[in-house]
């Protein structure tokens, strides 16, 4: 497979992505960049912070956004995900999932009701994506500027960076030596 190599068995983005064997520290990488926004949001004056709210639209799946921040008379939905840049022609465009996903009429109207909010207030939707080698997308940053959490993206990345490592750390000490996908 393309991902293997001769040395420790898959590449760093087969291991940092998609692997099996990292599934869980995929999920702490993610879980991190969510507290740290929850943190440095929840101590803002005038800020509402729900973290993943269940909503669950009338004839559709549960939906679990990771952010619903509330400023301003104005509400956000905001869902953290480290992408891959490989492959991918345009890297701004990996956020138009989330605005899908989570922009529907009917779930912007469910987030709205579970807060008790008019289902007038504006709503919208962000996608706040990293690359697993840490880079900031352009998209990110604009979010990032809206909610006044610049000064985190430092961290968030530094974060990135280290988990990234410390999975293919824990990949080659596991002695695994192929795809397990």
């Amino acid at each position: 497979s393309s991902g293997n190599n001769a040395e420790y068995g898959a590449s760093l983005g087969h291991i940092s992505q998609t692997c099996r064997e990292t599934h869980g520290s995929r999920t702490k990488r993610h879980d991190r960049i969510v507290n740290h926004l929850h943190q440095a949001l929840t101590d803002k004056k005038g800020v509402t912070v729900v973290k993943e709210p269940h909503i669950r639209p009338k004839g559709s799946a549960l939906r679990k956004p990771d952010l619903v921040v509330v400023s301003g008379g104005k509400a956000t939905i905001v869902d953290v995900q480290v992408v891959s840049d490989s492959g991918i022609k345009d890297l701004e465009r990996v956020g138009e999932r989330k605005t899908v996903k989570y922009g529907s009429t009917e779930i912007k109207e469910e987030v709205l009701r579970q807060l008790g909010l008019p289902l007038t207030t504006p709503i919208t939707v962000h996608a706040f994506s990293i690359t697993w080698r840490g880079n900031t997308l352009r998209h990110t940053l604009d979010v990032a500027r809206t909610l006044g959490v610049t000064h985190l993206l430092p961290r968030i990345t530094t974060d990135v960076l280290v988990d990234t490592y410390r999975m293919w750390l824990g990949y080659r000490r596991s002695g695994k030596r192929y795809h397990t996908n």
